[in-house]
């Protein structure tokens, strides 16, 4: 350097010299003549910067008379070295790092950059320069795999012919890539099923069916879906099999019969004898077990006394017990019927009187006039004997002459008559002579007896009474014959008519007793007495004419034929079982027939009257009507079929024409006013009746039973109708209740089953008894009913239309509507409040509902299985629905709920297949989405719901594919609410489930969430399938994080996770495919079961140093955890690591294991076959898995390195040291390398010719046996110092597809390679000169190869690697 300063500062000194004259500055001699000597003449010399090849200076002066150099202007300071302000010559250097090309990007290698003179050179101080610039760059290219062409099947997409770039997954049409396929999904060709459909059949007993199935007609396979999707392997069903019951042997009864003890089947209902259902039962004959009969005995009639009940004549069944009012059991009583009650004393009042002489005298006393008792008191209960009661009699005064009648004489006490001496008459022979005795004289009797009673005389038969026909007279000496005596003609058989005057009054028991040829008889109408069965034994009498009540005198005779002249009553019971009669004729002054008057007259065919106003006004009671066991109506010799009420006629009286099957007609006048209790009933050949505006009443039954009648017409102005007026009409069609008419209860229709339309009056509060009827079509409900009662129109599977009334109110009744298949839409009245559960279930048909304000309640399963509701408006006012309230409304496509519903029960939206919106109010008071509310909703595409909300039941939303959330709150409200897991279905893993579309206050979540410090914790399944998110920051706030809170959040890249976080649950980030880094705040103690499990690109996580537990498949699958050189680093915290935590962790090469780990699970390091592990311990613990480190399901373990410290490397147990160096995989060991397995290994590899290691190299001379299987390599360069490839190490048909050998082909020839490797790629081999014999040598990094022929060499050239 200063041999080249030298002559430029000879030039600067001789122009110096020059400008300033010959002067010169010496400095001696101005010190030794001590003058100050003269000042230097100096010259500026500016400062030059260096350049890259030339020096440069600092600034400085020179002396142009001495040529002393200056670092300053004055000349001051003496520069002694030139060195002091040269500046060396050096490059301006920039540093470039190392860059991995790409696909469309170059890459470089590590270089530094002169800026001044744009040089390359490959170390820091700029010694080494690069004088090719393009061997820093690495060209970018893409890694293509090809794909050949495909077609589709039945099973299987197929594609056409493409090539995908392994490393940027761009699609090309050519080999060249430049045709780009922009659209991934036009290189598929999507594969169907051609699908024939199939119908269900039903399994029998029997013979098995099959489910609806769709089958290929290509490849035969069979599906349960029309979309091909769910394959089965059998569409048929096994027959069921009989479900047979034993039913036991029920024995027969006296009137029903029984049935022999048998199987049936549950599901077919068929019988058998056997419990295999070989013997089938053909026939219910065959079972019968025959009734019995009764076996009656006959209970005499006991009266009752005055204290004692009696009874009345009945018979008993000696087997069943049972009670009858006849001798063949076909009547049944019950107690309360042959009870006689006793009516309890009857007392007579005895004042006390003094005796006579004919009579004792009496203290005073009572009398029971029944059972003759007597009492002391008027109460009866103390008795006295008679003996106690009289008073002796005092002695007669007898006069001297006999006193006489027509039969006796006797002396008489003057003072009490009382007679003396009494004896008969002893008469002479003639008829009218007088008395030996007493000399009395008797008249003509007509040979009959007269004694004289309190009003006249009672008449008898005389001794020796032998006349055949007898007239009694009206009168006997002056005074009336008033009363047939006790047994007055008993066994007169002679006796055949007899002639009884208006004058009789009284005919005293037994008195016609065994006149057996008296054969008819007239009872005038003055009898008002009739004692005991007066015509006891009469046989012939056939023909009775008598007022009413002398009629049951006639019971026990043939008669055939009565006439009932007067009388207003006929009692109950009066002709029972009088099987002769067959004529009766009653009068017009009849107004009461008792219970069962007729019962059992059988053979009675005709009942004459002759007045019909009469007869309809007459009341009956139950059984008492001559008409209902079917006797004939005559009016005036006229048999009645047509009936016209007369006008004068104002009431019909009760059971008037009860059971008058002859009745066709019925025509009531306009004044008619009541119609009794039972007037028509049971009359089955009524068509048509139509009742008049001025009946006020109708009784209950009044219409029961008229199985013909098919119009019934009310006019306006009808009054009460009895509750059970009109009920079994079993043809009537149709009904209209005018506004007018009321009823004291509820107004039934019961056994109605053939109306199909019933209009309600708003005079009708109360209405029933539709339940089940299949023929209703239409009701129109009047606005006097309030409620519709439980079960009201249930199964009324006709019911199209229902007009509700102003009145209805409260509840619709519990099942009201259930099952009315045809009902199509429904109007709920405004003053309704609640709708009672199953109050429409099953209306199969309803495709519209209209609600009010005012529906508080909708219960549970109201609308379950109305398949068909398309239209239902839930309005505010609504608090409440009930579960199942909608189960499987299949049509239902959308649903809002207002704010004012506070609670809604389990199921109740489930199965509403069609359902694809459901909007819950943002202000709504609900605060739980209950237990599978939506399940089964297959088509629900979005529901929105707000921060009320509090719970998600489980099952809510299964099976309801994918939906679009709309959350009215904010994130941080949205992470609180429990149970989201609901929302995601039951899904196997984050593949099968589909996106999650969340929307939170309007917007999807997407990008960057913030949770911020309002949040205290994040719900589990908050986030899942939310595959939009890319950044998630948590405030620190946050305490916990759920499991599966971002599960499946695919593009999620960053989580930034709160301080104070100890636990990450399970499959919190499970299947988070983007995430590249993880950093655990130090308060993280456990990570549980597959917590990071398919985090695919994760390949850094930093672990908390308080860490104790690692979960069961943590961070399986995470296939580049570690790439990069990132190591696992576990802290001595560390307890226990579970089964398969790090499974197919790839890239992971190194992971060391503190002391402290107690438990390994099994497989805790399978498929990590770059994996070396490094452990503290010397030896395996105890805790550890036997098979904690295989690599797979066979004998391979990962290497392991025992006792060494964190950091450091070592000897595996196997004596291999393992390194990885640029994504390859070395074993060293005694100086040379090999290539173990190299899952890791991507894109292009290099291996290396030689490893250093601690100062040591190793030559690398193996490529073991299938080192390449799992790899991604497409290009593979080969040291010449490989001496061996291994069986199978790149497996036929898999990449890479060149090899590049850095030899020539006779050193490749001499290496050792296994089966079936390299047997279908191309190998080129390097060669400086030509291959090929030619004259001019080739370039360095020439390779060259054989075409597809074997024969012919290829030059192909690339540049060294």
């Amino acid at each position: 350097m200063k041999r080249k300063l030298l002559p430029v500062l000879l030039g600067i000194l001789m122009i110096a010299c020059f400008s300033v004259g010959l002067a010169a500055c010496n400095n001696n001699d101005r010190e030794n003549d001590g003058s100050a000597g003269h000042e230097h003449t100096l010259v500026y010399h500016e400062a030059n910067e260096p350049t890259c090849t030339q020096e440069g200076s600092l600034e400085y002066w020179t002396c142009s008379e001495c040529g002393k150099l200056f670092s300053d202007a004055e000349g001051n300071k003496e520069i002694s070295e030139e060195s002091y302000f040269l500046i060396p010559a050096t490059h301006k250097l920039v540093y470039h790092a190392p860059k991995i090309e790409s696909c469309t990007e170059d890459g470089n290698k590590e270089y530094w950059e002169c800026e001044a003179c744009g040089k390359y050179f490959a170390d820091e101080i700029g010694s080494i320069e690069i004088s090719d610039k393009n061997t820093v760059i690495i060209t970018a290219h893409h890694n293509l795999n090809y794909i050949s062409a495909k077609p589709a099947s039945c099973t299987e997409d197929g594609n056409i012919e493409y090539w995908e770039c392994i490393t940027c997954g761009m699609y090309f049409e050519d080999e060249a890539c430049k045709k780009e396929i922009t659209d991934k999904n036009s290189v598929i060709l999507v594969g169907h099923h051609e699908l024939n459909h199939y119908a269900a059949v039903q399994a029998t007993c029997t013979e098995g069916g099959n489910i609806e199935y769709w089958q290929c007609k290509n490849c035969y396979a069979m599906f349960s879906d029309a979309e091909g999707k769910i394959a089965i392997n059998t569409a048929d069903t096994l027959a069921l099999g009989h479900d047979m019951e034993w039913i036991r042997e029920k024995s027969a009864t006296c009137t029903q019969d029984g049935t022999y003890g048998h199987y049936r089947c549950a599901r077919c209902e068929k019988l058998y004898w056997d419990g295999n259902g070989d013997d089938e039962i053909t026939s219910s004959e065959a079972m019968r077990i025959p009734a019995s009969g009764h076996e009656t005995q006959r209970v005499d009639r006991r009266d009752a006394t005055c204290t004692q009940d009696g009874n009345k004549e009945y018979w008993t069944c000696s087997q069943c017990g049972g009670i009858f009012a006849d001798s063949e059991g076909q009547t049944s009583l019950t107690e309360e019927d042959i009870i006689i009650r006793a009516p309890g004393h009857v007392l007579t009042y005895h004042a006390a009187q003094g005796s006579t002489c004919t009579a004792y005298g009496n203290i005073e006393y009572w009398e029971c006039t029944v059972c003759y008792k007597e009492f002391t008191d008027a109460e009866a209960v103390h008795e006295v004997p008679q003996s106690e009661l009289y008073i002796p009699m005092k002695e007669h005064n007898f006069s001297d002459t006999y006193v006489s009648d027509e039969f006796s004489h006797w002396r008489e006490c003057t003072v009490c008559k009382t007679k003396q001496n009494q004896g008969n008459h002893i008469w002479n022979d003639s008829p009218k002579s007088a008395c030996s005795v007493c000399g009395f004289s008797l008249g003509y009797t007509y040979g009959l007896e007269f004694l004289s009673n309190e009003d006249g005389y009672s008449v008898k038969a005389g001794d020796g009474f032998d006349s055949a026909d007898v007239v009694i007279p009206a009168a006997y000496r002056g005074k009336p014959v008033t009363e047939i005596a006790e047994r007055a003609f008993s066994g007169c058989t002679a006796l055949r008519t007899i002639s009884i005057p208006d004058s009789i009054i009284r005919i005293d028991g037994l008195a016609f007793e065994d006149c057996t040829s008296l054969q008819q008889i007239v009872l005038p109408d003055s009898v008002q007495e009739v004692g005991f069965v007066i015509f006891s034994g009469c046989t012939a009498l056939s023909v009775a004419s008598m007022p009413a009540i002398a009629a049951e005198s006639v019971v026990g005779c043939g008669l055939t034929e009565l006439n009932i002249t007067s009388g207003e009553r006929i009692e109950d019971w009066t002709f029972e079982n009088m099987l002769s009669l067959e004529k009766i004729a009653l009068s017009p002054s009849l107004n009461f027939v008792g219970a069962y008057a007729f019962m059992g007259c059988s053979n009675l065919k005709e009942v004459h009257i002759t007045d019909l106003s009469a007869w309809c006004t007459m009341n009956f009671e139950e059984g008492g009507n001559p008409l209902s066991i079917g006797a004939m109506l005559y009016l005036n010799g006229q048999a009645v079929t047509a009936l016209d009420v007369p006008a004068d006629v104002r009431a019909i009286g009760t059971y008037a024409f009860d059971g008058y099957k002859a009745l066709t007609q019925v025509n009531l006048p306009a004044g008619l006013a009541e119609i009794g209790q039972n007037a028509f009933r049971n009359c089955s050949a009524i068509e048509s009746i139509t009742i008049p505006a001025s009946v006020q009443r109708i009784g209950d039954y009044a219409f029961s039973g008229c199985d013909a009648l098919t119009e019934l017409v009310l006019e306006e102005g009808v009054g009460k109708i009895s509750a059970y007026a009109l009920a079994d009409c079993p043809s009537l069609n149709g009904i209209v209740i005018p506004d007018s008419a009321t009823c004291d209860g509820t107004l039934y229709f019961s056994g109605c089953a053939a109306l199909e339309t019933v209009v309600i009056g708003d005079g009708i509060q109360s209405f029933s008894g539709l339940e089940n009827n299949a023929a209703l079509r239409e009701v129109m409900i009047g606005d006097g009913v309030t409620q519709i009662y439980v079960n009201m129109f249930r199964s009324c599977t006709a019911l199209e239309t229902v007009e509700f009334g102003a009145g209805v109110s409260g509840e619709i009744g519990v099942r009201a509507f259930a099952y009315c298949t045809s009902l199509r839409e429904i109007w709920i009245p405004s003053e309704v409040t609640s709708l009672g559960n199953y109050a429409f279930q099953g209306c199969s048909s309803l495709e519209k509902v209209y609600l009010t304000r005012n529906i508080g309640e909708i219960g549970d399963s109201a609308f379950a299985e109305c398949a068909s509701l398309q239209i239902i408006s839930l309005q505010e006012g609504l608090t409440s629905i009930g579960s199942r309230a909608f189960l499987a409304c299949k049509m239902l496509k959308k649903i809002s709920i207002p704010y004012t519903v506070r609670e809604m029960g389990d199921g109740a939206f489930r199965n509403c297949s069609s359902l694809t919106e459901v909007s819950i109010s943002a202000d709504s008071s609900l605060e739980s989405i209950p237990y599978t509310c939506f399940y089964e909703c297959v088509a629900l595409e979005k529901i929105s719901f707000g921060k009320n909300i509090k719970n998600i039941g489980g099952n809510a939303f299964t099976d309801c594919g994918g939906i679009v959330i709309d959350y009215l709150g904010t994130v941080d409200d949205w992470c609180t609410i429990e149970g989201l897991e609901a929302l995601t279905g039951n899904l196997v893993n984050y593949e099968q489930q589909g996106d999650r579309v969340l929307y939170i206050d309007g917007k999807e979540i997407e990008g960057e969430i913030v949770i911020s410090e309002k949040a205290a914790k994040i719900a589990a399944y908050a986030f899942q399938g939310c595959d939009l998110i890319t950044k998630v920051t948590i405030s620190d706030s946050v305490q916990s994080i759920g499991e599966n809170a971002f599960y499946g959040c695919t593009s999620l890249i960053a989580a930034e996770l709160p301080e104070g976080l100890t636990t990450i649950e399970n499959e919190t980030f499970y299947g988070c495919t983007s995430l590249a880094t993880i950093f655990l705040p130090n308060t993280v103690t456990s990570i549980g079961d597959r917590a990071f499990f398919g985090c695919e690109t994760l390949h850094y996580a930093a672990l908390s140093s308080s860490l104790q537990t690692i979960g069961n498949s943590a961070f399986a699958n995470c296939f580049r955890l570690g790439a990069n050189g990132m190591l696992v680093v576990l802290d001595y915290n560390v307890k226990s690591i579970g089964s398969n935590a790090f499974s197919c962790c790839l890239y992971l090469t190194d992971i060391y294991i503190p002391k402290n780990v107690e438990q390994i699970g099994a497989n805790a390091f399978s498929v990590c076959y770059a994996l070396t592990i490094r452990c503290e311990v010397g030896e395996k613990p105890a805790g550890w898995d036997e098979n904690w480190n295989k690599t797979s399901s066979t004998d391979t373990d990962c290497p392991v390195v025992w006792g060494v410290g964190f950091g450091q490397n070592g000897v595996a147990d196997d004596g291999y040291i393992y390194i990885v160096e640029d994504n390859v995989r070395y074993r060293l060991k005694d100086g040379e390398a090999s290539l173990p397995d190299q899952s890791l290994a991507r894109g292009d590899i290099v291996i290396k010719e030689q490893i250093i290691y601690l100062n040591m190299a190793y030559t690398v001379r193996r490529i073991e046996a299938q080192a390449f299987l799992q790899s991604e390599t497409s290009t593979l360069i080969v040291p010449s110092s490989i001496t061996f490839i291994g069986d199978h190490a790149f497996p036929a048909g898999d990449i890479p597809a060149k090899v590049y050998y850095c030899g020539s082909q006779d050193e490749w020839q001499d290496i050792k390679i296994g089966n079936m490797t390299l047997s279908e790629y191309e190998t080129f081999y390097y060669s400086k000169e030509d291959p090929f014999g030619g004259e001019t040598s080739l370039p360095d990094g020439n390779y060259w190869h054989y075409d597809t022929d074997g024969k012919t060499p290829v030059i192909w050239t690339k540049e060294t690697a």
